[in-house]
């Protein structure tokens, strides 16, 4: 995944923690390309299952509630994304 660099980010997530073999490789793109941050994913699928429990519990709040307007479903949404982040 790649996503918008963050003056002053040093940490696991950085492309400095990437395996030597391709360090190289992904240093001569970032400097390059200096808007991008390198985040790894793990190997397993923990992360997508998390992505599923998310979603689950999203949907699971929006069939309990009842919507007129689709602002209405919006911001609900947008709520429940500030209480998961």
């Amino acid at each position: 995944m790649v996503m918008r660099r963050k003056s002053g980010t040093d940490d696991c997530t950085s492309p400095t923690a990437q395996p030597r073999t391709h360090k190289l490789r992904h240093d001569r793109w970032l400097a390059r390309h200096q808007n991008v941050d390198f985040h790894l994913t793990p190997i397993h699928a923990s992360w997508l299952k998390r992505v599923e429990v998310c979603f689950r519990l999203l949907v699971h709040t929006l069939r309990r509630a009842s919507f007129t307007a689709a602002e209405q479903q919006r911001d609900a949404i947008r709520a429940f994304l500030a209480v998961v982040s």
